[in-house]
């Protein structure tokens, strides 16, 4: 069969079968892809599917047709006519001149047999399969995320970063994705070109899972178990084999940790001990529950740490998903990650600014608060820098872009907090190193629990769980005061600065940092800050003696040090260590690199704005230049501090009662389970009201964000000027924050011409 000699049958009403091996052995070779983007011109095609094999053809399902698929087959003869005469080049056919379907490739669309499937929405074709279309929620189907949970990462990701997403939640078993996004903001066919870009850049060799059956046994090992001990005997055997497979399990990783800890026994080394208990001493139902809650665990953590990252990453350092290219006086809309350097991109009243980059024309009130939390929106003119994700309150400007996509200041953040989130905090660590080393006591003690009072009471000692709970609750502990921090302007590069600033003592002061916000200083936020225990805050510039100590008696600082350049502050912060002070430098962390390695907890001012977030030395970086935020700082570490120690409370004490309960109470195996678990699971409950508040946090900053775009439809007509509109946002925030609504009703947004 050759490229031109095609064998067309019809299956089935809407179905035309296209057999080729020239034209579909190679669903990535060109002849293939002209082929489909000569198809998908016929509007009556809705989808596409390729079948490799012997005989591979496609499948072309189009809607139905009064004549049925005689009239379809001749549009799409008409439409292939108008490709060159039929010629191969290197077993291809040549390129077409004129207008194509752009498809995506064929790979993001490939399952794991090797079917590719292509279909139609709209404007454009994808691999994406609808299956539920509702204004604002989106239920896409790709079976190419089947059993690849890197592909569903990196979806979950690309679509999270994007301004107008609110949630989105892809599964690697059904190969779907959930889309929950803001209609203003984003249509479908937007939100399906994101997926195409992020599969189109995620793990190309298109890796599968392997295949987990230890939850969906355990879990029906013990009704199996439950049966086979009270009414149905003889499904004893079937209860046996499905705790010897979880068993089994505990064993290999028991293994594993011995090698990995060079023949030191860890926790796991006591699961394997009781797994094997139950099976020698036929405790079959204690077993099975012990393996179920085992496995539930191990996936709980799993879920913990991805809704936490999900939740934080929701939330912030997001970026437009398309822009306004302004080329040769016409606006053309475009995806903003197709934004390069040296493009001119136009952002007008209501709109996001897509991209970080430098007015070249117009002048615009910029609302900063989604980048910054800064709460006054500022005035950008010609020359000025602006950057992503900033909301245009009234004027019109024209953007040189110098940074796009995931290069933009707001991707940066994004990523910074991605990193912060995955930091194991120090006390996680070190209770999990007191989990290990308790390991030969518990083995000790179960021995004397053996001796004394009989198995049941031997492996109830044995089985203590300390870890599971703190590491299902800890990442929440961490993600929730990120949150916390990031919702008050500030940016936490290094997870370690929040555990060390509640024992800070003293605050050493650039002057760059007192004087950054506005050239004034204001020394309001040094009480707060000794309210807080705060005992000195101290005053470093390179200026002379008396201009630094004017300003330190304007703070109310406590000591000043004059005349000191940038490179000795470091022995300076090094003397007041050596004093016996825990220290935090607050200064430029782009200047004050050394003094900030050497304190314990070091904070820059944004001096140049969020575009220098990713060189700045500083663990902490204060976003909208308001040293305030140092006390907001405090209470979240201790908040930290305090969620950590109950954390460890609620699942300590369980642990201790079971232990000695087993000596004293008779407590058996089954006790010691259920106690345990549900220790583990209050740990995690324990963090219910702080994530309520994060949840009220980020509803209030979509509140303002609602408000703020609620004002550009209610007053764009009205004010032409953006020194006019200064005043009337401020009113209007002003009036919103005391609950007196701007808007009722919501409008689309405005054509473009």
């Amino acid at each position: 069969m050759t490229a031109v000699d095609p064998r067309v049958s019809f299956p089935s009403p809407g179905v035309i079968r296209v057999h080729n091996r020239a034209l579909f052995g190679d669903a990535d070779g060109a002849a293939c892809r002209m082929f489909l983007e000569r198809v998908f011109l016929a509007e009556s095609v809705g989808s596409v599917v390729i079948r490799g094999g012997r005989s591979p053809y496609a499948e072309i399902r189009h809607s139905p047709d009064p004549g049925g698929s005689i009239p379809v087959v001749e549009r799409i003869v008409a439409l292939l006519r108008q490709l060159p005469r039929a010629s191969v080049v290197d077993g291809d056919l040549l390129p077409s001149p004129i207008n194509r379907t752009v498809l995506p490739p064929a790979r993001i669309g490939r399952d794991h047999r090797g079917v590719v499937r292509y279909y139609r929405h709209g404007r454009i074709v994808s691999s994406w399969e609808t299956r539920l279309d509702r204004p604002g929620r989106l239920r896409l189907r790709n079976r190419a995320l089947h059993r690849r949970s890197g592909r569903c990462r990196a979806v979950e990701g690309a679509l999270m970063g994007v301004l107008g997403v609110e949630h989105c939640r892809a599964s690697s078993s059904r190969a779907t994705v959930q889309v929950a996004y803001d209609l203003d903001l984003l249509d479908p066919i937007q939100v399906i070109e994101i997926l195409n870009a992020a599969l189109a850049g995620a793990d190309p060799t298109g890796r599968i899972d392997p295949l987990d059956l230890h939850l969906p046994l355990s879990t029906a090992s013990v009704p199996i178990a439950a049966l086979a001990t009270t009414a149905v005997p003889a499904l004893g055997p079937a209860a046996v084999a499905l705790v010897a497979f979880t068993t089994f399990r505990s064993v290999r990783e028991a293994v594993v940790d011995l090698a990995r800890r060079r023949g030191r026994p860890g926790p796991a080394t006591l699961d394997a001990a009781v797994m094997i208990g139950c099976l020698s001493t036929m405790a079959i139902l204690p077993g099975a529950v012990l393996g179920w809650c085992s496995s539930l665990g191990r996936s709980l953590i799993t879920r913990a740490e991805d809704d936490a990252r999900r939740m934080l990453l929701g939330s912030f350092g997001k970026r437009p998903g398309a822009a306004w290219l302004w080329r040769d006086g016409t606006e053309i809309q475009v995806a903003a990650d197709r934004l390069r350097p040296g493009d001119h991109v136009i952002a007008t009243a209501g709109e996001f600014v897509p991209a970080d980059g430098r007015i070249v024309a117009g002048q615009a009130l910029v609302d900063e608060h989604m980048l910054t939390s800064e709460s006054t929106p500022v005035e950008r003119r010609v020359g000025d820098p602006i950057h992503a994700a900033t909301l245009v309150m009234a004027g019109e400007v024209i953007v040189l872009v110098k940074a796009a996509g995931r290069q933009t200041a707001a991707a940066e953040i994004r990523r910074i907090l991605d990193g912060t989130a995955g930091y194991r905090l120090k006390v996680q660590r070190r209770g999990e190193r007191l989990a290990a080393n308790a390991v030969l006591p518990a083995l000790a003690l179960g021995a004397a629990g053996m001796a004394l009072i009989g198995p049941s009471a031997a492996l109830a000692v044995l089985n203590r769980d300390i870890v599971t709970g703190p590491r299902m609750a800890m990442p929440l502990a961490l993600v929730s005061s990120l949150a916390r921090c990031a919702h008050r302007g500030v940016l936490v590069k290094d997870a370690r600065a929040l555990e060390a600033m509640s024992g800070v003592d003293t605050i050493l002061l650039d002057r760059s940092a007192v004087l950054a916000r506005n050239g004034r200083a204001d020394g309001g936020f040094i009480e707060a800050l000794r309210a807080r225990g705060v005992r000195q805050v101290e005053l470093v510039s390179s200026d002379g003696e008396e201009a630094t100590a004017r300003l330190a008696a304007l703070l109310g600082a406590d000591r000043s040090f004059a005349g000191i350049p940038p490179e000795e502050k470091a022995a300076l912060v090094e003397l007041l260590r050596a004093e016996g002070r825990r220290v935090c430098f607050v200064g430029d962390g782009r200047i004050d690199a050394a003094p900030m390695r050497a304190a314990d907890v070091s904070v820059s001012v944004s001096l140049r704005g969020p575009s220098t977030v990713a060189e700045d030395a500083a663990q902490v970086v204060l976003l909208d230049r308001d040293l305030s935020r140092l006390g907001d700082l405090f209470d979240v570490s201790r908040n930290l501090g305090r969620d950590v120690r109950r954390t460890w409370a609620i699942v300590l004490v369980p642990n201790i009662a079971c232990v000695a309960g087993a000596f004293t109470m008779g407590f058996g195996l089954m006790v010691s389970v259920v106690v345990n678990n549900l220790a583990a699971l209050g740990a995690l409950a324990s963090f219910v009201p702080t994530l309520r508040e994060v949840a009220q946090l980020e509803a209030e900053r979509r509140h303002r964000q609602e408000i703020a775009r609620a004002f550009v439809r209610r007053y764009d007509d009205e004010v032409d000027l953006v020194g006019d509109a200064a005043d009337v946002v401020e009113q209007c925030l002003v009036r919103a924050s005391e609950g007196v609504p701007v808007s009722a009703a919501r409008s689309p947004s405005s054509p473009r011409h």
